[in-house]
């Protein structure tokens, strides 16, 4: 568990008292109602329950808990004279001064970016919101003016989706997506759609983590118009990593990638043609229905490419050589290339193969095994098969 300066706090619970833990409905960890359960059965060192509680502003336990910390601890947390040394909302050190009446003195607390002009209020806000301290966030954005909050409420929510984006290679952290969603939430539907416009891409990629994924496609519809061919390959490239990894269904893929225009589609190939990692998952993950759908939804010249791409010919080969070709003679099916089209892709097979001679990544003896292969699975595959269309596409699901 982090604190809302991002260090690392004493895990919530210890192992074997997972019983104290209390969920959300929707089945994420409620770390406000969990400190407080930990605080009202003592298992915790009084230090540590002051933490807890300044940590999610549990106001109604401070006081107390305050009264009782040693005098050296009080000493350490609240400098009387010396306010200017607390740099951060750590709110540990911020909460002798509120229980006092000096949280004004707050309001001059040197760390924030120079020239911010926001109160401490506003500043614990913002900074509790991007550290996905939802608790904390929901206590110091009651305290701000009509005026605070309009100010306030974008920039915190900008500088935590971009946060999310910057760090999206790690395991899913619900904290700041929860915490995102609870701003979403404050704002009007107008203020949606602006904030929507300025950050498509961060936003959409923020409700990929669990247990939000149901959202995504909500507010894609919202946020369409706003995204780019670039953020639109981008999030398929992100779904993709996901489902490999975290919880994220192969069928959102789909559906987004349903959702895309002709031209974003056939970009999206374009992309798979130059880096080949999403499609290197399908195969490695055995995602039959998402090649399906990909190649049911380009257009010929796209199928073509695709099939001839060094990404896919690359597949091929390590497909047959561990004997697993069952995906790569669907992805040749459904592709239901001409007999010309097939005469050019076996062209580029070969010169794939003489290259990767060359080059001494596949073994001679291998070549004529695999040029054999791919000819004999390109002629079986019928130019005549059942073509779908979109809606026959979404049927899959």
């Amino acid at each position: 568990m982090r604190n809302c300066s991002g260090k690392k706090t004493p895990s919530l619970v210890r192992a074997g008292d997972n019983k104290l833990l209390c969920w959300t409905d929707l089945g994420t960890v409620d770390y406000q109602k969990t400190a407080e359960k930990l605080i009202r059965h003592k298992k915790l060192d009084t230090v540590k329950q002051y933490k807890l509680a300044c940590l999610y502003c549990l106001e109604d336990y401070i006081p107390a808990l305050w009264e009782k910390l040693p005098e050296e601890d009080k000493t350490y947390f609240y400098k009387a004279e010396e306010s200017s040394q607390v740099t951060e909302p750590e709110l540990e050190f911020c909460w002798p001064y509120i229980l006092k009446g000096e949280g004004n003195k707050l309001d001059n607390m040197p760390g924030r970016p120079s020239g911010n002009p926001t109160t401490f209020n506003q500043y614990a806000f913002e900074y509790s919101a991007s550290e996905g301290n939802k608790a904390a966030s929901e206590y110091f954005f009651r305290k701000l003016t009509n005026d605070e909050r309009e100010d306030s409420l974008f920039e915190a929510a900008q500088t935590l989706v971009i946060e999310r984006s910057e760090d999206f290679e790690s395991f899913p952290d619900s904290k700041l997506s929860d915490t995102f969603c609870y701003l979403l939430s404050l704002m009007s539907p107008g203020q949606q759609v602006k904030f929507f416009q300025k950050q498509p891409y961060e936003v959409l990629m923020c409700l990929l983590d669990w247990p939000w994924q149901d959202l995504f496609m909500v507010v894609a519809e919202r946020i369409w118009n706003f995204l780019s061919a670039f953020d639109y390959v981008k999030l398929l490239q992100d779904i993709s990593k996901r489902a490999q990894l975290f919880h994220v269904r192969t069928e959102l893929f789909q559906e987004f990638f349903l959702r895309g225009s002709c031209d974003f589609r056939n970009h999206f190939v374009d992309e798979l043609c130059r880096n080949g990692v999403s499609f290197k998952a399908c195969f490695d993950y055995q995602y039959s229905e998402t090649i399906k759908v990909v190649l049911r939804n380009v257009d010929s010249a796209h199928k073509k490419r695709l099939v001839s791409c060094e990404s896919f010919l690359s597949i091929f080969c390590r497909s047959v050589l561990n004997g697993k070709r069952h995906l790569v003679e669907l992805l040749l099916r459904e592709a239901t290339l001409s007999e010309e089209d097939k005469a050019g892709v076996k062209e580029d097979f070969r010169g794939y193969l003489a290259v990767a001679q060359r080059r001494r990544q596949t073994a001679d003896w291998s070549i004529n095994k695999l040029l054999e292969q791919f000819c004999h699975i390109l002629d079986e595959s019928k130019e005549n098969a059942p073509r779908k269309t979109n809606s026959d596409a979404e049927k899959l699901y």
